[in-house]
């Protein structure tokens, strides 16, 4: 694989995109999928660079932690908590993780 041009790889979020509910890519169980595709393509573009790789593990712990609180929401659970391990393994420091995960515990569950 070859690159086309160089760019700089910035870990954390410098913009912000307004949703509607009608919007297709409102779907939230289409998102994961989305941000999955994303971080696979470009670890495999840092496949020879793995401290980019590692960066990456960060994008990934937050993507996972994010299903996550999507599926407590929609009270399922025993999936949101193994999405909450998942987010651990990648990105054992990300606090926020560990506040949804402790949450889901004292959530209504519809499974």
């Amino acid at each position: 694989m070859y690159r086309l041009a160089n760019f700089l790889w910035i870990p954390q979020s410098l913009a912000q995109r307004r949703m509607q509910r009608r919007q297709v890519s409102h779907m939230k169980e289409r998102r994961l999928e989305a941000d999955l595709m994303a971080s696979n393509k470009l670890w495999t573009l840092f496949a020879e660079e793995p401290d980019r790789q590692t960066d990456l593990l960060v994008t990934y712990g937050r993507i996972w932690s994010r299903e996550g609180q999507r599926l407590v929401r929609g009270g399922k659970l025993k999936s949101a908590r193994e999405c909450f391990r998942r987010s651990h393994r990648y990105y054992p420091f990300y606090i926020r993780n560990y506040i949804r995960w402790i949450r889901s515990y004292f959530h209504r569950s519809a499974e």
